[in-house]
């Protein structure tokens, strides 16, 4: 008799579906937060490596000399590095 009442009062299709609707709009939300933020490290990456090939042409150029622009391009690696591992969890 009591599970009985628990089916009917409790285990009701509107007490089921509402939960299932939340889980999915929260899914949704969170869906749509990780497709912006890897747009963005994405975005970044790409102005990252933009920014190596711009000092790559200065090298190749006479423009500027290695060891004066070496620590900016060790720091630009190290960035696109740790966007990469952004990008891949």
């Amino acid at each position: 008799m009591v599970v009985d009442k628990i089916k009917y009062r409790i285990l009701t299709s509107e007490n089921l579906t509402n939960p299932v609707g939340m889980v999915n709009e929260e899914m949704d939300s969170a869906s749509l937060a990780y497709r912006e933020e890897l747009a963005a490290v994405s975005d970044e990456f790409m102005k990252v490596g933009h920014r190596l090939e711009r000092l790559y042409d200065a090298i190749e150029m006479n423009k500027l000399e290695l060891d004066d622009i070496a620590p900016r391009i060790r720091g630009l690696r190290s960035n696109q590095e740790l966007l990469q591992a952004r990008k891949a969890q």
